[in-house]
């Protein structure tokens, strides 16, 4: 397929050329949905599937094959030639990833080691959902386009609040504890929420649809939130929110601006008109003297001292005390694969932070390329208190479409188109 220079009358923004062929705009939408579902379809599917089907790790991975063939058959279907910066900037990720998996493999297999989680669920998410989805995105990123992914996005929403209403005795029963939609995790169902509102945030000025769609899911979303008791995402959330603030996109921050004031008034509402008591709960869960922050402490304390027994090229995936990951991502890494490969895993978040700032600071990056960049920061902030290096599968793939996105921001020949 030809190649030709960006389009710049007319059309919505691209990351990169276009070709002129009427095969370019049914691809983009393609490729543009396949991005949107390796992201988010996964957590956004999970409460509908929870409350529809009894036994579902069966259908987990099934579903997850089907995404990736969808990942693949978008690659094809572009046939984009890989270019030689995107391939080195990729190098570190994906050499981490790699070396991850090298030693899950020899843990699992080697030694025979009581590993917290079946091979199948760990290799399945780390390349199946992680790495192959975040190398084809990457390569697909000159031909994501605004519009399509405001529409793929404002789609999952959807799904996403239609699986939250099939779940409303759930939900309800979540105002005395802490929300738990069969096993899906209240932690990744509160990250997904704030990933919604950052993106309802980025396009709010830039689609109607979008407009439409926030007046119904901004409340819900903060329910979901509060419900969730989750410190973690919400502190990520504000992390990306300060670097917005210091990047200086001065649209996006009057959008911010709006956005926190139009939930602080809900919240004020559903407080006074509600349950203080679950705001409240919420809230006090950000002390680190609780439960679950002490558990987290102990398991960081007891992972640093499993480092210190092999602190140059790790030893095992998991924190022996615990029998599971410590919650952070260089205390994984480091106990996994000590300092070589913490090193590599140092340069690779240089590389995107670098990216994600070029992005962020770009006053033509398109709004995906943004958004992008935001659930990167978050993702990463996330990673630091929750989860697990395989599990991480949005901060993967946000990371390698920044990266991509970035360096085509500085292309020479074309840059972002308008």
């Amino acid at each position: 397929m030809s190649v030709a220079r960006p389009l710049r009358a007319g059309g919505a923004s691209r990351c990169g050329p276009m070709t002129r062929s009427a095969f370019a705009v049914p691809a983009s939408a393609y490729v543009t949905a396949v991005c949107v579902i390796a992201l988010f379809g996964y957590g956004t599917i999970a409460p509908l599937a929870a409350r529809l089907i009894d036994e579902g790790a069966g259908l987990s991975t099934l579903y997850r094959a089907g995404v990736l063939v969808l990942v693949l058959s978008s690659v094809a279907l572009i046939a984009t030639r890989l270019r030689r910066p995107l391939v080195w900037a990729l190098m570190p990720m994906s050499a981490f990833m790699l070396l991850f998996g090298l030693r899950a493999a020899e843990n699992a297999f080697v030694r025979d080691l009581p590993v917290y989680v079946g091979p199948d669920v760990l290799f399945g998410f780390l390349f199946g959902s992680a790495l192959l989805p975040a190398i084809a995105m990457a390569v697909n990123a000159d031909r994501l386009d605004d519009g399509a992914f405001a529409r793929a996005m404002s789609a999952l929403l959807v799904v996403f609040l239609i699986g939250l209403a099939f779940n409303l005795e759930a939900l309800a029963r979540s105002s005395e504890t802490r929300l738990a939609l069969g096993k899906v995790n209240p932690i990744a169902l509160s990250a997904l929420a704030l990933d919604y509102l950052l993106f309802l945030m980025v396009f709010a000025d830039r689609s109607r649809l979008v407009r439409v769609l926030s007046l119904l899911a901004v409340p819900i979303l903060v329910l979901v939130i509060a419900y969730a008791k989750s410190r973690g995402p919400l502190i990520a959330t504000v992390l990306a929110l300060i670097v917005l603030f210091a990047s200086g996109r001065r649209p996006l921050i009057g959008g911010a601006v709006a956005i926190l004031a139009g939930l602080g008034v809900f919240a004020a509402l559903a407080m006074a008109l509600l349950r203080l008591d679950l705001f409240a709960g919420t809230l006090a869960r950000m002390r680190l003297d609780g439960g679950s922050a002490q558990i987290r402490l102990e398991q960081w304390r007891a992972a640093w001292t499993q480092f210190l027994d092999h602190p140059l090229f790790g030893d095992r995936i998991y924190e022996t005390a615990f029998g599971f990951y410590p919650h952070n991502l260089f205390l994984e890494s480091l106990i996994a694969l000590g300092l070589a490969g913490t090193a590599i895993l140092m340069i690779a978040l240089i590389i995107a932070g670098r990216a994600a700032w070029t992005v962020l600071r770009d006053p033509a990056a398109p709004r995906f390329a943004v958004f992008t960049a935001l659930v990167l920061v978050k993702a990463l902030g996330q990673s630091m208190v929750s989860g697990g290096i395989w599990g991480h599968t949005v901060l993967w793939i946000a990371m390698a479409m920044t990266i991509a996105c970035a360096l085509a921001a500085r292309r020479p020949f074309g840059g972002w188109s308008r």
